[in-house]
């Protein structure tokens, strides 16, 4: 009850200023906003930044100050940025810092214990070294990155075991109740009726029959590394992907078929 999904997000992040427009939490977390993606003339330098930011507030300085690109509500555009911006949603609604709060309210009940911010001057045992296949298909190791400057959106250090314990106690309700899951896992629209393929946070494909069942999943990649998380909640499974290579493709495709064997389905 902390936290009015369709209230301003400048209700609780006072780092991030009002725009023309009224912009939800709600329409963040269903990446109809309307703040940019990396982009421009800066959008190498803020993909691999090697800058270090002590604060997500202090990370929104890079976008904060652009207007939206859009009418929020109105369209459906990928931002990094947004899922920043939901994190500071996060210290304003709950007065904690956003890796305490996770720690607290995510990974401690999950079981999480070796999932953490990716700093990268912390000493993290058995941290794994990033590699990228170069362009004459020769492995090699990836360019240096500072992921603070996107930590709500994906800076984090985990492994597939916490992965896989996160959909469980996801699935089990420990985090959300089944309400809260059901609007999650609920094909958003934009304000003229086209439905995506996208919930609160998760992916989605509405209106397929992928063997009578409903899939969630949420890939993400950046320098170093490619995942997935990929859900059947009505089964009560879950695939959980982690490499430490960059660019890896049809990697949702690929849990599916896991899935699929795993379970016998279509058969």
């Amino acid at each position: 009850g902390k936290l009015d999904l369709d209230a301003p997000v400048w209700n609780y992040c006072k780092a991030f200023p009002p725009k023309k427009w009224a912009l939800t939490s709600r329409h963040l977390l269903a990446h109809l906003g309307g703040i940019r993606h990396y982009g421009g003339a800066n959008a190498e330098a803020e993909l691999f930044s090697t800058k270090h930011y002590k604060t997500i507030a202090e990370s929104l300085e890079v976008f904060k100050n652009d207007p939206l690109t859009f009418e929020p509500g109105t369209d459906y555009f990928y931002s990094t940025y947004g899922y920043n911006t939901l994190g500071c949603v996060i210290e304003g609604a709950s007065g904690a810092s956003y890796m305490e709060y996770l720690r607290e309210n995510v990974f401690k009940p999950a079981g999480m214990l070796n999932t953490r911010d990716d700093n990268p001057f912390a000493i993290v045992p058995n941290r794994a070294a990033g590699y990228v296949v170069n362009e004459q298909g020769e492995l090699q190791n990836s360019r240096h990155i500072d992921m603070s400057n996107r930590l709500p959106a994906g800076g984090f250090l985990t492994t597939a075991e916490d992965l896989a314990l996160f959909a469980s106690a996801v699935m089990e309700h420990k985090l959300v109740s089944q309400k809260t899951l059901e609007q999650m896992l609920t094909p958003q629209k934009t304000k003229a009726g086209k439905t995506l393929d996208y919930g609160l946070g998760w992916g989605l494909f509405p209106g397929e029959d992928w063997y009578g069942e409903k899939e969630a999943f949420h890939g993400g990649q950046s320098p170093q590394v490619s995942n997935v998380l990929y859900m059947l909640p009505a089964k009560r499974f879950a695939v959980a992907i982690q490499t430490n290579l960059e660019g890896v493709p049809e990697r949702t495709g690929f849990a599916a078929q896991i899935a699929k064997i795993v379970l016998d389905l279509g058969k």
